[in-house]
């Protein structure tokens, strides 16, 4: 983007010197101390009703238009970068609610890529065109169609080369959009009536009333002379440089821009204004900047109070997110017929019938402030991308409530948002649903990025939203810019936080419950997270609140799979409440169920390693999975513990080629085993005895009777006074016992073997 800085004139002097019938001046409030610098009482949320009505809504027709050019702008490079317009206004008021506009456009433009010798100029076909030349030349011919002018350049001009040509037009404006160029009345029947003419360009309707290379992507500055009747006011963006009396009942206001605006950002305002201004000290330094509101003779009293939080609320914004991005110009609202607001670069176009005196629509007034970075110094490089300038913006009025009345006012404005269904995708909303600003751009791109903060974190969010904005300021961005910005602050890979949240559609259902159980270490709680949406899985960080008698943990669980159970670590007391997304991070359904816990013992039967018997520490010495309490080989040493002398010494195994040499059996009775160690055997071993019935050998036809008799005896006998059963008798099994096992003994919780000592 090539831009030319202007020379800036002293604003205040411009201002007073001229138009005293016009302007009233009036003594300044300086500096972000003032009375107008005084916060109001913390406002209620909107309803959804009430934001329904002040937000644009396409009607069908216009969307497929939006929608079929969105679609092509996603495709085409952008062949020719504006750079300048120098926009001549007559605004004639024919009605009260009519008129028409009359002027020219120099539009100053370089080729990027390739040579080219035509131009393609947006213009509506119901506006007339008069003439195109190069700029103090020749006429240039055109075609027109499709509400567009071809011109034929005079000659082939080659990347970075100037083209410099002034497109005259006249005629009414179409009745499109939410009033794309309007003549309207306001106030009518009180003293203060007058007429309103104004424009709201968004998406792509500045055609409507001006030629513009008109695509969001490419910015221009822009030098407005707008001329209008005498009596009124007309305003526009950046500074005032010239206010000048033409002596045939108009009056020609030349506002002039020292930063790039998108087509869709330029603005008119003509009215019977009152105008006052208040200033902001720039939190980085510098001279103060002025805040300049033009309102309805019968608004003023009211639009005084509602306004006064603009200079409160551009200090915060700049300390939150960086300095207000035209701090060298200005800030401030004109008054219009719409019913909402729109962010027209530096100064917001303000529905009339939002002021009451009573800060109502504070929420309003700091979200078409906060589109000043978003949206408006950084914009979107497509219409898809919307949603970074809405969900932003949006998410700029919970910021300021939780500046007003903390955490506890940020969730509740949060949970205001929460306006399911949501029918469209965030990211490019037209081919699921036919509105381009349906609501899901807003509530639920505030609900994205408020969930990104808890996902990163505070500090990695904030300095993220800092730099993606000084990074792309006075330029345009996409959603995965956004995103390189927020995992470079984080560290995190973000990509199926951004594909499950932006780019598809829906919202997680949660089944949620809790059991816990009493170990040696304090009271383990066990979670159950079921994922129940017929959507794809959300992969979240998910908060549970712990809390007993004396106090409360919160813990954090990687939710990444649809069902999933979880250990909490342990607390002192028994918990008496679990709470899931206790601080609400999470725009979800939460359903709350009992977890079957068949043996009681405080772990569910989906987590429980022996959910037959109470196992509530979960013990699994041998870690295979199996609960101790019903864990046939505990020490999991292969030889099952009614027959292993040391069921729970995993490094008591037999040695290969360690049986003894012989074993006898002396005596009925009592009875005496005596055994031959086998030759070479060190005398420090020892060996266990195990006995078994001769009706359980014939019975099995295996030694699977056999059980531990008497473990670790030393050489070479050992008596048993135990006499068998009428018509049974016993048989003996002895084994040369190691003191340290032959390998791993089975895995760790972690999957790693479990090492057992090296053998001498």
């Amino acid at each position: 983007m090539r831009v030319t800085r202007v020379t800036r004139v002293a604003w205040l002097g411009v201002l007073l010197a001229v138009a005293p019938a016009v302007f009233r001046p009036e003594p300044m409030a300086r500096g972000n101390d003032t009375a107008a610098s005084v916060l109001p009482a913390l406002q209620p949320p909107p309803t959804q009703e009430e934001r329904r009505r002040v937000r644009k809504s396409l009607q069908e027709g216009e969307a497929a238009s939006i929608q079929a050019r969105a679609e092509a702008l996603a495709a085409a490079p952008l062949l020719v970068d504006a750079e300048r317009y120098s926009i001549t206004l007559l605004v004639t008021i024919t009605g009260a609610t009519s008129g028409r506009v009359d002027g020219s456009v120099r539009i100053q433009a370089r080729p990027v890529v390739d040579p080219v010798n035509t131009l393609n100029v947006n213009l509506y076909d119901v506006l007339t065109l008069s003439s195109v030349r190069k700029t103090g030349g020749a006429l240039l011919s055109t075609t027109r169609g499709g509400n567009v002018v071809h011109v034929t350049l005079d000659r082939v001009y080659n990347p970075g080369e100037l083209i410099d040509i002034t497109v005259s037009y006249g005629g009414v404006p179409p009745n499109v959009n939410f009033g794309a160029f309007s003549f309207q009345t306001h106030g009518t029947g009180l003293p203060g009536q007058g007429p309103i003419v104004s424009s709201l360009s968004e998406p792509d309707f500045a055609p409507a009333w001006w030629p513009c290379l008109d695509r969001p992507d490419d910015k221009a500055i822009v030098d407005m002379d707008l001329r209008v009747p005498s009596n009124l006011t007309g305003v526009s963006n950046g500074l005032l440089v010239g206010n000048i009396l033409n002596g045939d009942g108009t009056r020609t206001f030349q506002w002039r821009s020292n930063d790039p605006i998108s087509t869709y950002l330029v603005s008119v305002a003509v009215s019977n204004y009152v105008t006052w201004t208040d200033f902001y000290t720039p939190v980085t330094g510098g001279p103060v900047m002025p805040v300049q509101h033009f309102v309805y003779p019968e608004k003023e009293t009211n639009a005084r109070i509602d306004f006064n939080v603009t200079v409160p609320m551009l200090t915060f914004l700049s300390s939150t997110l960086g300095e207000y991005p035209f701090v060298a110009e200005k800030y401030g609202h004109a008054l219009f017929p719409f019913n909402g607001g729109m962010e027209h670069q530096t100064v917001t176009s303000y529905g009339g019938a939002l002021i009451k005196g009573t800060h109502q629509y504070d929420y309003i007034v700091v979200h078409e402030l906060a589109h000043q970075w978003f949206g408006d110094a950084v914009g979107p490089a497509e219409w898809p991308e919307i949603w970074l300038n809405e969900g932003f913006a949006t998410y700029g009025e919970v910021l300021w409530q939780e500046h007003l009345g903390g955490a506890t006012a940020m969730r509740n404005y949060v949970q205001s948002l929460d306006s399911r269904p949501f029918s469209c995708p965030v990211y490019d909303p037209l081919p699921e649903c036919s509105d381009l600003f349906d609501h899901a751009v807003y509530d639920k791109g505030a609900w994205v990025l408020h969930m990104l903060r808890h996902v990163v974190g505070d500090t990695a969010f904030f300095q993220g939203l800092r730099n993606y904005y000084a990074t792309y300021k006075m330029s345009n961005a996409t959603t995965p810019l956004f995103r390189a910005q927020m995992e470079a602050t984080s560290g995190l890979d973000l990509s199926s936080f951004f594909t499950r949240w932006v780019y598809q559609m829906g919202e997680p259902t949660y089944a949620f419950g809790w059991t816990a159980a009493l170990t040696p270490a304090g009271y383990v709680t066990h979670v159950r997270i079921d994922q129940q949406q017929v959507t794809g899985l959300f992969d979240m960080p998910i908060d549970i609140r712990v809390t007993w008698s004396s106090g409360s943990q919160t813990f954090v669980v990687h939710n990444n799979s649809f069902g999933q159970d979880f250990a909490l670590p342990a607390v002192p007391g028994q918990p008496t409440q679990v709470i899931f997304d206790p601080d609400l991070w999470i725009l979800k359904t939460l359903n709350l169920v009992t977890l079957p816990d068949q043996d009681a013992d405080g772990v569910p039967d989906t987590a429980d390693n022996c959910s037959g018997l109470p196992n509530p520490g979960q013990q699994d010495l041998d870690g295979d999975g199996i609960g101790d309490s019903c864990d046939a080989d505990l020490d999991g040493d292969g030889r099952v513990n009614a027959s292993d002398c040391a069921p729970t010494d995993p490094t008591a195994q037999d040695l290969p080629g360690t049986e003894v040499a012989s074993l006898t059996v002396d005596g009925a009775a009592n009875a005496t085993v005596t055994w031959t160690p086998l030759g070479g055997a060190p005398p420090t071993w020892t060996y266990d005895v195990l006995r078994g019935t001769l009706s359980a050998l014939r019975s099995a036809h295996d030694l699977s009777g056999l059980a531990c008799f008497a473990k670790a005896q030393p050489p070479s006998t050992y008596p048993d006074a135990t006499a068998p059963a009428l018509n049974d008798g016993f048989y003996y099994f002895v084994r040369a016992r190691n003191t340290c096992g032959p390998g791993p003994i089975g895995n760790q919780s972690n999957g790693t073997p479990r090492p057992t000592p090296t053998c001498p």
